[in-house]
């Protein structure tokens, strides 16, 4: 079992009874648990990629001025969209295994 998948159990067997109705269709809760993966790996790739563009930033500022290369020093939009995108897909691919777990009872 991977640690993933452990430190996520906790958390998703309390679920059920919190916010989601018992007599709530499966389908219903597996719906509500992967939208909430997503919506956490979207602010979380969000975030990481205002990081990024800041420590750009940090590091031209700060580098010396004869520093070879760093005017090349740069973040493309393929790079952070690819970022965001691996952010999301593993998101909802973490919480797939829980969210089953938890939907079946």
């Amino acid at each position: 079992m991977s640690p993933i998948y452990c430190s996520l159990e906790p958390r998703t067997a309390s679920v059920r009874s919190r916010s989601v109705p018992l007599w709530a269709p499966a389908r219903r809760v597996l719906r509500q648990l992967v939208t909430e993966a997503l919506t956490l790996s979207c602010i979380a790739g969000a975030l990481g990629a205002i990081m990024a563009v800041q420590f750009v930033q940090l590091l031209e500022s700060l580098s010396p001025a004869d520093t070879p290369l760093i005017d090349s020093v740069a973040l493309d939009g393929r790079g952070l969209l690819f970022a965001l995108g691996l952010s999301v897909v593993l998101g909802v691919l973490l919480e797939i295994a829980p969210a089953a777990k938890v939907s079946r009872g």
